[in-house]
């Protein structure tokens, strides 16, 4: 996933299997649903947004980019996941994956 330090407002749209990569995980009922995003060697937390539910059944869910998430400072490769926290008692994260975070093009 690639993404653009300084820019906000967008959605990013999700889609939660379960462990066959391919049946969609039911998010009905779940207590929330959050985008992390980390350094990759130091695992220091960057990013830690709630993700709105779209389509509970379909397993879709979506993350508003807000001001201040990608700061200029935070630009390179980090390891995102996605934490579903069902219960008190329950929470799962989604395989690691890649988030680039790019520098955004000047403007004159």
């Amino acid at each position: 996933m690639e993404l653009t330090a300084t820019y906000y407002g967008y959605e990013i749209p999700f889609t939660v299997v379960q462990s066959d990569g391919v049946t969609a995980e039911d998010l009905t009922g779940v207590e929330s649903i959050r985008f992390l995003v980390a350094e990759i060697d130091t695992y220091r937390n960057i990013l830690s947004g709630a993700c709105v539910v779209v389509d509970a059944v379909n397993g879709t869910c979506k993350y508003t980019v807000q001001k201040n998430d990608f700061e200029y400072e935070n630009t390179g490769n980090f390891n995102g996941v996605i934490e579903i926290t069902y219960s008190i008692t329950k929470k799962v994260a989604s395989k690691e994956f890649f988030v680039t975070i790019k520098k955004p093009l000047k403007t004159s």
